[in-house]
């Protein structure tokens, strides 16, 4: 997955903002810029956790998986770790 570049669309925006007429469309505009990139960093932040729901067997460090699904979804480390290792050991789901 791509990180965004917001290079072009920052100068993109400059040119806008100094060519508007009717200045008060370009605050709202931000404001859809700015909750446009909030919606969608998460997708950065759960990008292991998205790849190991489509495929359960790939390999992942398991620390790191853990680690990322308690911080984006507050389960508990250990017990994570835990489901992981009996979810890739469980001979029925292979």
């Amino acid at each position: 997955m791509e990180h965004y570049d917001s290079k072009y669309h920052v100068e993109i925006v400059s040119n806008l903002k100094d060519n508007f007429k009717n200045r008060k469309y370009f605050k709202d505009f931000n404001e859809v810029k700015d909750n446009f990139k909030n919606r969608f960093k998460d997708f950065n932040e759960v990008t292991l956790v998205a790849q190991f729901v489509v495929s359960h067997f790939m390999e992942v460090d398991i620390r790191q998986f853990a680690t990322s699904v308690m911080q984006n979804f507050g389960e508990d480390i250990v017990t994570t770790e835990m489901e992981l290792i009996a979810c890739q050991n469980d001979l029925t789901l292979k």
